[in-house]
């Protein structure tokens, strides 16, 4: 009988998530044969829209910095820069910070520097050490090669790899930073409110991978026209021009044919066996783990990625305002019960930290006004749920769904007193949605990053494998894209990567 030839592929990439689809593009721009591999029966993940009653709202992608920066350059280099459109968030600035306990609300200037000096005349007795630390904050992310691809010389080391670049604040958290200056626990709050944007609490996460989310989204951040659908959308048009082969419903089943610690050969969930120069891995750690052989794992591998901590998730609140609100306001507020963000992200604590983003959008029927909300909670506030399979019926379960969101909606009365009486939710979620959506344990930001925490990163046990996504370097949609762009570097060389830098204006 005639062996049918496996169709080959230069590169595997697994996961269609924001870093997923950059990496396949990347990848493809400079003449590869991808295959993209999405264990959902559509691309995107946590990037994609959900729609309920016409209404369009985001699964995970709401806002972000970077534009007219990082973010800004990478859209550039992947030449999808003009389908993303930015909107900022309406005067006086990009968020706002609203303190429970005294009703104060604090806003917050669009740009970083009108920020500091903002802060420094409300607290003038720390106001030193205000400019102290953003001074520091800007140190961090301008000494860090990987933020600014212009530099293209310092971010290449020997090896054909991205210089990451170390620094000694890489080795202190943010709590430690604090305490150093002594600042005061509100300040704290204030200066440390973007943790919520990665998830690790400032006694955990190190001073300067705080700073490098911080500095974005103190110097201005901004919503996406159309939400994640924008990146989807673009990404799928440049898969068409470079025939980036897609398969839904579809992952690694099994490494085959193994020898000197590499696979070529790869036996697919639908069946198929495919050859393959390399793999990129672009989902949580967990679930590369599934996939990796026992055969070159061992049992200390396994045990440092099951021990890696997950951040929280959310507890998601979806709603329209029931008619038009003369002075709705385009805006990103943090909502939190006491001036202590250490502790709002603790577990088991019963004060809330939430964010809650007022919006328009887009309908077949006209523009409507939305109010999305997200409180932070962890697996464990519903684990009682986990294990049935259609929650949607169980009374218990939607009870507790109806309470929370009741809760919810009395905390966006607080801080819009005009929207009282005036919303319908059309959707809520908790964890578990998150977890049985995208198989990763829930978490909206993947794995804490810890200080002095190694996480699955570039290459891995099977030699020409590799992990990326926001579990790697840095969370969020851009940490998560610049992963991608840091592999991509390692897997083609210098000189490729060099015909897309050139791309950056």
């Amino acid at each position: 009988m005639e062996t049918v030839a496996k169709k080959h592929f230069d590169t595997v990439v697994v996961g269609s998530g924001i870093s997923g689809m950059t990496m396949a593009l990347l990848l493809a721009q400079v003449g590869q044969k991808v295959l993209l591999l999405e264990q959902d029966h559509k691309i995107g993940g946590s990037m994609q829209r959900f729609k309920r009653q016409g209404v369009p709202f985001d699964t995970g992608f709401h806002f972000t910095a970077g534009f007219g920066d990082i973010l800004t350059q990478m859209l550039q280099v992947m030449d999808i820069e003009a389908a993303i459109e930015p909107i900022y968030f309406s005067p006086p600035g990009g968020a706002r910070i609203f303190f429970k306990d005294r009703q104060e609300m604090l806003c917050f200037p669009r740009k970083r520097n009108q920020l500091a000096a903002m802060l420094a005349e409300r607290y003038p007795e720390e106001s030193k050490l205000i400019k102290q630390f953003f001074k520091d904050e800007e140190y961090i992310f301008k000494n860090t090669p990987t933020m600014n691809l212009k530099n293209f010389e310092a971010l290449l080391c020997e090896g054909a790899v991205l210089n990451l670049g170390v620094l000694d604040e890489d080795f202190i958290t943010l709590e430690d930073y604090f305490n150093k200056l002594g600042m005061s626990a509100e300040v704290r709050t204030v200066l440390s409110m973007f943790a919520m944007c990665h998830g690790t609490p400032p006694s955990e996460i190190s001073f300067s991978n705080h700073c490098r989310v911080s500095y974005g989204l103190h110097n201005g951040i901004a919503q996406v026209k159309n939400g994640g659908d924008a990146f989807i959308q673009a990404f799928s048009a440049k898969a068409s021009e470079f025939n980036i082969e897609i398969r839904c419903n579809c992952t690694i089943s099994e490494c085959l044919a193994i020898k000197k610690r590499t696979s070529n050969s790869l036996k697919l969930s639908d069946g198929t066996e495919i050859s393959c120069n390399e793999a990129v891995l672009a989902i949580h750690p967990r679930e590369i783990v599934k996939i990796l052989p026992e055969s070159v794992t061992n049992k200390i591998f396994r045990e440092r990625v099951t021990e890696f901590e997950d951040t929280f998730g959310f507890f998601s609140l979806h709603a329209v305002t029931t008619e038009p609100i003369e002075d709705f306001p385009i805006t990103l507020t943090a909502y939190f019960s006491v001036p202590d963000i250490d502790r709002i992200m603790s577990e088991n604590c019963p004060d809330s930290g939430m964010a809650i983003m007022t919006t328009v959008e887009a309908t077949a029927n006209g523009k409507v006004q939305v109010v999305n909300a997200f409180d932070a909670m962890w697996m464990h506030d519903c684990e009682q749920w986990k294990n049935i399979k259609n929650r949607r019926q169980n009374i218990e379960y939607q009870a507790y769904k109806k309470a929370y969101a009741d809760k919810i909606i009395t905390n966006i009365e607080t801080v819009y007193p005009q929207l009282s009486g005036k919303l319908k939710v059309l959707e809520t979620a908790t964890i578990l949605t998150f977890n049985d959506y995208l198989h990763s344990g829930g978490a909206a930001y993947g794995v804490k990053q810890l200080v002095g925490q190694f996480n699955l990163f570039g290459k891995l046990p099977l030699r020409n494998f590799y992990a990326v996504g926001q579990s790697s370097l840095l969370p969020g949609a851009i940490g998560a894209m610049l992963s991608s762009f840091i592999i991509f570097n390692k897997i083609v060389g210098n000189e490729k990567f060099k015909t897309l830098i050139k791309r950056i204006t």
